[in-house]
């Protein structure tokens, strides 16, 4: 089926290459352009913007009966993102704890939540259904 633990080892998830979904790729790289142009638009970054890449692009599943979230760690990459697929019905819990603001963040379906990756961060556990995101550093 293609769900892996073995990608990532200081912060292993249950997740899916997104090459192995190529249907998700004109969607994938739509939400990439968007955000990554808005924040370096947003930063006055726009001339740095031809040297950025993604690395890493994946599909994580949280769930009760696999993984239902993440230990604290950090990316290691200039810059990570989130892009929630679940529908808020599909789930209760989950979200992304940054340690030093003490804040949650619960994004809606669709969004993006994009931070720095050297910052420090949880993937809350989900305590009912499945979560789906797409990561990408």
């Amino acid at each position: 089926n293609g769900w892996s633990t073995r990608r990532h080892a200081a912060a292993p998830t249950v997740d899916l290459p997104h090459y192995l979904l190529p249907s998700t790729w004109p969607l994938l790289n739509r939400t990439f352009d968007r955000v990554v142009g808005n924040a370096f638009r947003r930063c006055g970054l726009e001339q740095e913007r031809d040297g950025l890449k993604v690395e890493d692009l994946f599909i994580v599943k949280y769930s009760l009966d696999g993984q239902p979230g993440l230990k604290t760690h950090r990316d290691g990459s200039f810059m990570s993102f989130n892009l929630h697929l679940s529908s808020p019905q599909d789930h209760e819990g989950g979200g992304t704890h940054f340690t030093d603001l003490n804040e949650t963040f619960k994004i809606p379906r669709g969004s993006v939540l994009m931070h720095g990756g050297a910052i420090e961060h949880t993937g809350v556990p989900v305590t009912s259904g499945t979560r789906y995101i797409a990561v990408g550093f």
